[in-house]
């Protein structure tokens, strides 16, 4: 299965939970490759460990969850977004 998303920086509560739920989906119809690219805008996520400091039930640990319990790899290692008088962000996802 190969997929592309979007996730923009001010998505609602609801359309996140959607977007974990096709995640979690997308895996649970049996052994398979998938492939999803794109972009969550997670900013709070530390990819290289793999950890959030906004709590358990913040929506970035939730994501954080889907991408543990599905075996999804974060493939992008360095910063994809250069904006001028802001920090780079690893926006991009898998």
């Amino acid at each position: 299965m190969l997929g592309c998303i979007y996730k923009s920086p001010i998505s609602s509560p609801a359309n996140d939970d959607k977007l974990r739920k096709l995640l979690a989906e997308s895996n649970s119809r049996g052994p398979s490759q998938v492939i999803v690219m794109g972009d969550v805008n997670h900013r709070e996520i530390n990819w290289n460990t793999k950890t959030t400091e906004k709590g358990m039930y913040h929506r970035s640990q939730l994501f954080l969850d889907v991408v543990r319990d599905t075996y999804l790899i974060q493939h992008i290692d360095t910063p994809t977004r250069f904006r001028h008088g802001q920090n780079p962000h690893i926006l991009g996802f898998f």
